[in-house]
């Protein structure tokens, strides 16, 4: 089956944050951090921001810390170029290759790189399904005369939606902060992009922890990249950088 994507506008070729600040508030979308931990998709709540409304594209923004004293960047280092599209049968889901792989770097106010070692436990990536103009592409709806449906049944974006920090070394031999998402798969076959929402998850956030919701303070999104049907997909090998970070501990990608 073919995803035809409808047309949008274009879109600015930025992928670290470089868009301009007002796009950044009308674009920061609140999520669920109830869905981190109890679902295996992620998708930013519309009612939690009635400044972002739900077709609203995604934008890649730098973001500070609320003292205004940080900022964080992420940055694509490996992003994927092709997939599988799995179908209904969810068993047979193939990821997609090479694996996503974003690095995290915190600057001070004289954009001075540091290390915050004592911040990054707390910092954690979220990925979700854009299409090739960088628009959330909406799961369909359940059916409602089927009582047997999983809420999960028609998900379009599959596998580790969600990654907390890794400590590696790079191949240039430089030590950072990196998220894997070595587990993503589509169920449908077209042209996408992958969505990046890094969130802090503190002490100061914690009344909206409480609620539900916290809010990215950067995102990012991946090149993008063609899913096709299972009987024409040739899986490419590992990539040296994917390897590397697998010698270290970093999930299998």
């Amino acid at each position: 089956m073919t995803y035809t994507i409808p047309p949008n506008p274009s879109m600015s070729s930025s992928r670290t944050g470089r868009d301009t600040p007002n796009m950044f508030s009308r674009n920061r979308e609140r999520i669920s951090i109830r869905s981190l931990t109890s679902q295996p998709h992620i998708t930013p709540s519309a009612s939690s921001n009635s400044s972002a409304p739900p077709n609203a594209r995604f934008v890649s923004l730098n973001g500070r810390s609320s003292s205004g004293s940080k900022s964080y960047r992420l940055s694509v280092l490996q992003e994927p170029k092709t997939g599988a599209a799995f179908g209904p049968y969810y068993l047979s889901r193939v990821p997609l290759a090479p694996a996503l792989i974003v690095r995290l770097d915190v600057f001070d106010m004289t954009n001075r790189q540091l290390q915050a070692d004592d911040e990054i436990p707390f910092f954690v990536c979220t990925i979700q399904l854009l299409d090739e103009n960088a628009y959330p592409v909406p799961d369909p709806p359940d059916d409602p005369t089927n009582a047997s449906t999983q809420p999960s049944a028609q998900r379009l974006l599959y596998g580790s939606l969600v990654s907390s920090p890794y400590s590696l070394v790079d191949l240039g031999g430089q030590r950072g902060n990196f998220f894997v998402f070595p587990d993503v798969s589509v169920r449908i076959e077209g042209k996408f992009r992958l969505g990046i929402s890094l969130s802090r998850l503190r002490d100061h956030e914690m009344s909206l922890i409480s609620s539900g919701y916290v809010t990215p303070v950067a995102q990012a999104y991946t090149d993008v990249f063609t899913v096709i049907g299972q009987s024409k997909y040739v899986a490419p090998p590992s990539t040296q950088l994917s390897l590397h970070f697998r010698q270290q501990g970093a999930p299998r990608t």
